[in-house]
């Protein structure tokens, strides 16, 4: 996999750009490819450079709603009317339940309170987007805490920050890279996973 150094100014990895999506190729791991689907989903897939292949399907990039990997699947099904937390404003607190299941057996409800702390502009190239950073707390009380810096504009979680530093994980990218990182996409395709 050969990284990129060039950039075309005139692109911009966006929706109205790009409806199919973006590939982001400078990561630890591999690359991600991101692709705008119906109904305000996004399907994120992680190729790792062991080989292994994941999927993730999100809410307008930010709520998962079905996970897997190797035949592995775990669905989430709203309780909650997500589409009328967005878009997301400065101050914002939500709380939302998810019905989990796992092989076609449901598992438990799990229960996730969102709250918009910030926002920040960056800029790829001509491009300017604004970034969310989006306090997620996870039921049971006193359970895993995240922060989100999240691009609404590319329906993309850049990085999660847990215990003050940030998890560079699959779909997640440094924020400080961001520009860099969305300006150097991959020019050959990856074929999406089936």
């Amino acid at each position: 996999m050969t990284h990129q150094d060039t950039y075309s100014a005139t692109f911009c990895p966006s929706y109205e750009e790009n409806p199919d999506g973006f590939v982001v190729s400078h990561l630890p791991n591999g690359l991600v490819e991101v692709r705008f689907l119906e109904n305000d989903l996004t399907k994120v897939t992680r190729y790792r450079k062991s080989g292994s292949v994941d999927d993730e399907i999100l809410y307008k990039g930010l709520v998962t709603m079905q996970s897997g990997s190797s035949g592995n699947e775990i669905t989430y099904r709203p309780l909650t009317d997500l589409a009328a937390f967005f878009p997301l404003e400065v101050g914002d607190e939500h709380e939302y339940k998810m019905e989990v299941t796992f092989s076609g057996k449901v598992q438990r409800v799990e229960t996730t309170a969102i709250k918009v702390h910030s926002r920040q502009r960056t800029k790829v190239g001509q491009c300017k987007y604004e970034v969310l950073s989006v306090g997620v707390t996870f039921d049971p009380p006193g359970s895993t805490s995240l922060y989100f810096n999240y691009c609404p504009d590319l329906r993309h979680t850049v990085n999660v920050i847990a215990g003050g530093r940030a998890l560079n994980k699959g779909a997640m990218l440094p924020l400080d890279n961001l520009p860099a990182l969305l300006a150097t996409l991959q020019s050959q395709r990856v074929a999406p996973a089936a």
